[in-house]
């Protein structure tokens, strides 16, 4: 195990923050998020991938983008969630001195547009009588 990995920083992360928030329902999304970070993720070739055993200072923008890959099972409005909560979760890290620079910030990795499944899909009722 890593001695600066997100397997430390995680925690330490949750304690101090989480109670912190005044509602109770972000404090339950961000933990949700977070197990979205910290979890393995297998490709079809099964190999595994995560973010969580990496060393803090080892984790780019490639990794992040890579990441969000494995999650492409998810909808697209999970995704740009959990990127943005990541983003906020590693840029305590460079605020604390775990790391430096934030590998998920909006101008090093760039979230899948939406496809038309993604999207918000409205009907039409049309009544012919």
């Amino acid at each position: 195990m890593v001695a600066n990995s997100l397997v430390n920083f995680a925690p330490a992360w949750a304690e101090t923050l989480l109670p912190a928030l005044d509602k109770s329902g972000t404090a339950k999304s961000y933990e949700v998020t977070l197990s979205l970070v910290t979890r393995d993720y297998t490709d079809a070739k099964g190999k595994v991938f995560n973010l969580y055993h990496l060393s803090l200072s080892n984790i780019n923008p490639q990794h992040v983008t890579r990441w969000l890959s494995h999650m492409s099972k998810y909808a697209w409005g999970t995704r740009r969630q959990a990127l943005s909560i990541c983003s906020r979760f590693l840029k305590t890290g460079v605020e604390w001195g775990w790391i430096t620079p934030n590998p998920a910030i909006a101008s090093t990795v760039k979230l899948q547009r939406k496809t038309a499944t993604d999207k918000r899909v409205k009907y039409l009722n049309l009544d012919l009588n």
